[in-house]
């Protein structure tokens, strides 16, 4: 890991100009960086596995115990969504973990893809890494107001009155003339 470290510090380093970057040890220090980080997030994405196993066979048993009978709706439906939830985050873990490896071995020069491509994982990486962080902040609980009684019907009132004709209108017939001059 040290190892990894320093020489992703040095390939850094000749990325922004303060290290010459075609040397014989920036070479080598790219190579094991980009060596280095595809290992890391390979071994990272499999050791998730057994966990989105063990996740998988909880939903798996909590299935069988809803169709025996042995677990109630509520109960079934809170432990089936917090599940989800895991397989949800362990399942992002896993495609991030391979994106990553992926990305490392094609800036490695051991998997062929073009720049467009390369670009266009990295972009799904970053995408994929906010999720999982809006993911782990808490939302705020939403408290619902108590559903009011229903309303009585009010009691039968007679319509109300037709408003009265406006004075200032009252005399006025249909015809109107426009007198003055026309020009």
């Amino acid at each position: 890991m040290a190892a990894y470290v320093s020489c992703d510090h040095l390939v850094w380093a000749g990325q922004v100009g303060a290290l010459s970057d075609d040397t014989f040890v920036m070479r080598q220090a790219r190579r094991i960086s980009f060596g280095g980080w595809a290992l890391g997030a390979s071994c990272m994405a499999t050791a998730k596995l057994p966990e989105l196993t063990a996740i998988l066979r909880q939903l798996h048993q909590l299935s069988k115990d809803v169709e025996a009978g042995t677990v109630s709706a509520e109960g079934w439906a809170d432990r089936k969504n917090t599940l989800e939830e895991k397989a949800v985050r362990v399942i992002l873990d896993i495609v991030s973990g391979s994106l990553q490896a992926v990305v490392a071995l094609a800036l490695l020069g051991v998997i062929p893809l073009e720049k467009r491509k390369l670009s266009l994982l990295g972009m799904f990486m970053s995408l994929a890494g906010i999720y999982q962080i809006l993911m782990s902040i808490p939302l705020p609980e939403i408290v619902k107001p108590p559903l009011p009684l229903l309303p009585t019907p009010p009691a039968a009132a007679a319509p109300p009155p037709p408003p009265p004709p406006l004075p200032f209108f009252a005399g006025l017939g249909t015809k109107w003339t426009v007198t003055g001059s026309s020009g």
